[in-house]
């Protein structure tokens, strides 16, 4: 066995050498069940469970894997920057969460594809679990079946979404979503997986027919900026 210290030294290592790190991160190549399994090494000798270890081998050899692999490549390799390189379409009005109206955001509003706001220093880190679903999620959306302008639409709508809730966070306007409203029925719920990304960046059931966003408002942007990278995958 080894001792805490010892622990914490292999630990900085593979940090300070880049190995191991928020900068260091490749979800197919060195995600957090890597960094598990080269941990257990070192302490234990021994490796993870197998289900656990061999998780992104197994999932690329199914069907399911090998459609949507190339895609999360592409999603992985393009994560440094801001914009994604999504040409603008913009919206007039943004997202009203009460009983599926919409509202103007004045000022603030931006575009899809526009950069977050100048005032915001790049794009906040997200912790690997985090960032690895939300590729996921991403990934099943891009790869459906889909149309392409179907597909769009619910990446548009979840970008008004969050969007909306990053540039206002105190606004209780944009704090609940209604499944039961036609944008809701029309432009996420087409894609179950658009709801499991909603609960990733915060969203929380509130009754069976709203979600409420519990969630930490800066963060959002991360989840803006990949959802802008995914739109730019679509032909």
């Amino acid at each position: 066995s080894k001792s805490q210290d010892a622990f914490e030294k292999w630990n900085t290592d593979k940090v300070n050498s880049n190995y191991f790190g928020p900068e260091s991160y490749i979800l197919m190549e060195r995600n957090c069940n890597h960094y598990t399994q080269e941990a257990c090494q070192f302490l234990l000798g021994t490796d993870i469970p197998d289900d656990v270890r061999l998780m992104i081998p197994t999932l690329l050899a199914t069907p399911l894997g090998q459609m949507i692999g190339p895609m999360l490549q592409q999603m992985v390799t393009g994560q440094a920057g801001v914009n994604g390189g999504i040409g603008a379409t913009p919206f007039g009005a943004f997202l009203g969460t009460t009983g599926g109206q919409q509202a103007p955001l004045g000022n603030q509003s931006r575009g899809f594809g526009e950069a977050v706001p100048s005032s915001v220093a790049g794009v906040s880190k997200l912790d690997s679990d985090t960032q690895e679903s939300l590729d996921i999620y991403l990934a099943l959306i891009v790869s459906d079946d889909a149309s392409a302008s179907a597909k769009k639409v619910t990446l548009e709508a979840l970008e008004r979404i969050l969007n909306n809730i990053y540039l206002q966070p105190t606004n209780p306007h944009y704090q609940r979503i209604s499944r039961s409203s036609e944008f809701f029925k029309t432009k996420v719920a087409p894609f179950p997986v658009g709801e499991d990304l909603l609960t990733l960046a915060g969203f929380e059931p509130d009754g069976e027919t709203h979600l409420h966003f519990k969630g930490s408002a800066p963060k959002l942007d991360a989840f803006i900026d990949a959802i802008k990278k995914s739109y730019s995958t679509i032909a």
